[in-house]
């Protein structure tokens, strides 16, 4: 697969990321179709058969997109009371990959916006093993659960025992309405840390 011409770095500091590492847009379904277009329209893939969820075909997660009270952005935040062990999130259509450097960077090129080019540095990871043959891939979630902030310590969400966790996630402990939905990043919280993983080597992006 054809690796990129330009770092994550590179490209950075062209659309100017450390103006916008803080994110601020509210991305709604229009604007995560628009994206999706564009992924495809440079060779991204979308709904991957190979990934499996556990969630039903009618399954809508019980959260939305808020901007946070403490002023760190916008986060994901429960439209009710969950319960421990149910599911927060779930299903794949909204899941998509791109086996190659060059296709990624020429997505990030296509964004309109310096803010969706930085964003979407961050939204994006590099995954190995992701294909059916154990290929590496670069994914993203097509929806707003990708603002989802890491928690540390107050990680709320995640995957339970006796669960098959390759896209689900559930509640790790009673969820309030109202309260914020935390994951956890594995320390790749910020811009800086998700463009200086070490998984981007093999696209040509580090």
């Amino acid at each position: 697969n054809r690796p990129a011409s330009f770092t994550l770095r590179q490209i950075y500091e062209s659309r100017n990321c450390d103006g916008h590492s803080g994110g601020k847009t509210l991305y709604f379904q229009a604007w995560w179709e628009k994206f999706y277009k564009t992924w495809k329209k440079h060779g991204g893939k979308g709904d991957p058969d190979f990934i499996t969820s556990e969630a039903p075909s009618d399954f809508v997660p019980p959260t939305e997109p808020k901007d946070t009270n403490d002023g760190t952005g916008r986060g994901v935040f429960a439209t009710r009371d969950i319960k421990k062990g149910e599911m927060i999130y779930g299903k794949t259509t909204n899941l998509a990959y791109f086996a190659s450097g060059y296709s990624f960077q020429n997505f990030l090129k296509d964004l309109k916006t310096n803010e969706e080019a930085c964003d979407f540095m961050k939204f994006s990871w590099p995954q190995s093993n992701f294909g059916p043959n154990g290929e590496s891939a670069i994914v993203a979630i097509m929806d707003y659960h990708s603002v989802m902030k890491d928690g540390g310590e107050a990680v709320n969400c995640g995957c339970i025992r006796g669960k098959h966790c390759m896209v689900d996630e559930y509640a790790l402990r009673d969820i309030k309405k109202g309260e914020q939905i935390h994951c956890s990043y594995n320390g790749d919280s910020s811009i800086n840390d998700a463009i200086n993983q070490e998984g981007w080597k093999e696209f040509g992006l580090l």
